[in-house]
């Protein structure tokens, strides 16, 4: 599979480190990748990609770099494909008109839900099964079908994933004519709508939970996320105030959280149009990757940015209707020994910096905000020293992109006091 490759050094935080930056490109013309449109896409514990069509499942297997079709008349799935899930053990869910599992040692599927319908669903450590038919939430334990929430009172209101917290309350949100953050401890349905009356033009797309209590809830039109915490139920909004995200026009698809509880988002400009972005939120600072750099699309490409998965290896796959993008950040050493470090004195400071480049030139350098704006660039040639005046900068945090002479990019974050 593994077909295209473009390489860009970027940041690098902290001061020993620099994040190599990977993209990959796959579609049907360059890959043996089966299908273009990719708009429901889950990785599996042994890191398996799979999606899926209306009439076939897909599995890609990277370790032996082959494809599995699943489809009806090769197993013992039924067509009309609605959702790939996957257990907290590993296990592969499948929904149609049933509810299939992976049996791994024959690569075929069991039904373990019969007649059930439904367009997501996720299973408790007990075994309790939810799921989401259309606008409502239906909880199944044993023979017992009970609706846990209705969507078309004061709605259509339509849920989202369907998230399991301790492993046994259920979470979700609505999107629609209303939206909400609920919770059901297997009795009784809370609601936390208070910051969405705050904030009415709130529409909820995606839905995640990271390892430290934090429900990640996305936007997709203004492109915002909100941080919700369980434990201490604090909100937090990112919009174009605090974050890169939340600019007008911008319209986002997807949002998720990696297992080092990052929070990643994909935008674009009115869905198709550049700027097109890979944001990450590593509980700090924002990053911000271009796709449309990356592999020159413009807006005649028409390039629709679809879902987000991760793999062990640190892998951000993104589905589009055009293909499977495969990104990779990696921290490498700038250099083995300390004392031959770039060092960046005083941090904080308040007009002075000074950059000691040990016996490097560097050929400029681009001052930017957190938030990705331009404040300073200079194209002059440095040896050994670089001095910075900041009296006009205001106070905060700064991210200072160097130049080296070999064409190497090294990133330093500094704070004006």
């Amino acid at each position: 599979m593994k077909i295209f490759l473009n390489v860009i050094l970027l940041f690098a935080l902290p001061l020993t480190s620099t994040y190599s930056e990977s993209w990959e490109w796959f579609n049907t013309n360059n890959s043996r990748l089966p299908v273009n449109s990719i708009d429901n896409l889950v990785v599996d514990s042994n890191d398996n990609l799979w999606f899926h069509t209306k009439s076939s499942i897909f599995m890609y297997n990277q370790n032996e770099d082959k494809w599995h079709e699943f489809n009806q008349s090769n197993s013992n799935l039924t067509d009309g494909f609605t959702h790939i899930s996957i257990g907290k053990d590993g296990s592969v869910f499948i929904s149609s008109n049933h509810i299939f599992k992976l049996k791994e040692n024959v690569m075929n599927f069991e039904i373990v839900e019969e007649n059930i319908t439904c367009d997501k669903f996720v299973f408790d450590e007990n075994g309790v099964l939810y799921f989401v038919n259309q606008v409502n939430v239906y909880s199944k334990e044993g023979d017992k079908v009970k609706e846990i929430y209705n969507g078309q009172v004061g709605g259509p209101n339509y849920p989202t994933e369907l998230l399991i917290y301790n492993d046994e309350i259920l979470w979700f949100a609505i999107d629609g004519y209303t939206s909400a953050l609920y919770s059901y401890d297997g009795s009784k349905l809370d609601t936390l709508d208070s910051i969405f009356k705050e904030n009415p033009r709130i529409g909820i797309n995606s839905t995640s939970m990271d390892d430290k209590n934090n429900i990640w809830l996305g936007n997709g039109l203004d492109c915002v996320v909100l941080n919700y915490n369980i434990e201490n139920g604090n909100w937090v909004y990112f919009d174009n105030k605090n974050s890169p995200l939340g600019n007008k026009g911008m319209f986002s698809k997807d949002s998720k959280t990696d297992k080092n509880n990052n929070i990643w988002v994909i935008s674009a400009i009115d869905m198709i149009s550049p700027p097109i972005s890979l944001f990450k939120y590593d509980g700090s600072n924002w990053i911000e990757y271009s796709v449309d750099k990356a592999f020159n699309i413009s807006t005649q490409d028409q390039i629709v940015l679809l879902k987000l998965a991760f793999d062990s290896k640190n892998n951000v796959w993104i589905g589009t209707n055009k293909g499977l993008i495969k990104f990779n950040e990696t921290t490498t050493s700038i250099e083995s020994n300390p004392k031959d470090l770039i060092s960046i004195y005083p941090n904080p400071t308040k007009n002075q910096l000074t950059i000691d480049l040990q016996d490097k030139q560097s050929t400029g350098y681009t001052i930017s905000d957190l938030k990705g704006n331009i404040i300073e660039i200079n194209n002059d040639n440095y040896f050994d020293q670089i001095n910075i005046n900041l009296k006009s900068y205001s106070i905060g945090t700064y991210i200072i992109e160097l130049t080296l002479a070999n064409n190497q990019k090294i990133t330093l974050k500094f704070v004006k006091e």
